[in-house]
């Protein structure tokens, strides 16, 4: 958990430290706060707003947009391995057994979506032309650090699959070329599919038993161990995050 954070906070210092905003005790508290608000928003698309309330207004504009690209690389990031994870694969559900023309069209999205990414400070040159202030604050930010973005949140990942498999394997669940394939398919599938509240919780729980159980059939232990997942991935620094959140109002 500690090293899952920490990549994604890494993200969140390599955001501020590029124009110099915040100091080190500020860089920390905003990120916990946002992982706190992030919980209770769908998608978790929140987390920026719990940052936002550390920062001034003239700020704001950059880091929301730094922050959006930094979720699209996350986001960019469950993809490639997700696809990766279902091409490689065994064991799957008979609904999930795809065609060469469904994989074909997975990697045509994933590759229109990997060129959006890599070169998204073009358009948004295009889009903000009539406002060089804020095309000029982000886009700079954009050509420097893209693939280090790309790069860390692909590593995250990696550590939430493999945290996901440790946890399996603490409920005797061990073959690790089965199962790593079928876990980075949960998180793939999980990524797709909206939710309300809690982080998914409750949509990846129900994702995992529909791929997992056909592979090992103790259906409380696939869904004790995908809760488990949520509490020390999310539950325990949401409460941290609302902990801070709650000093802060008090001052």
């Amino acid at each position: 958990m500690p090293l899952n954070w920490y990549l994604d906070f890494l993200k969140w210092k390599m955001i501020l430290r590029f124009k110099g905003i915040g100091a080190k005790n500020i860089r920390f508290k905003s990120f916990i706060s946002g992982i706190a608000i992030s919980a209770i928003t769908p998608n978790r698309i929140g987390n920026f707003l719990g940052r936002m309330v550390w920062f001034s207004n003239k700020n704001k504009v950059y880091i929301s947009l730094a922050t959006l690209y930094s979720n699209f690389a996350q986001f960019l990031s469950t993809l490639i391995v997700g696809v990766f994870g279902l091409s490689m694969a065994n064991n799957l559900p008979s609904s999930l057994t795809f065609n060469v023309g469904v994989y074909a069209s997975f990697i045509t999205i994933l590759v229109v979506l990997l060129l959006c990414y890599l070169f998204s400070y073009a358009f948004i040159h295009l889009i903000l032309k009539s406002k060089p202030n804020i095309s000029n604050a982000i886009i700079p930010f954009l050509k420097q650090k893209r693939l280090r973005l790309l790069l860390v949140s692909v590593l995250r990942f990696v550590v939430i699959c493999i945290q996901y498999y440790f946890t399996l394997c603490f409920f005797q669940i061990e073959s690790f070329y089965d199962v790593l394939p079928l876990v980075m398919t949960v998180f793939l599938f999980t990524t797709l599919t909206p939710s309300l509240f809690f982080g998914k919780l409750m949509v990846r729980e129900s994702i995992a038993l529909f791929i997992l159980t056909p592979f090992y059939s103790n259906e409380i232990l696939i869904l004790t161990s995908s809760i488990l997942l949520w509490f020390i991935n999310l539950g325990i620094p949401a409460l941290i995050g609302g902990l801070v959140l709650a000093r802060l109002k008090l001052k």
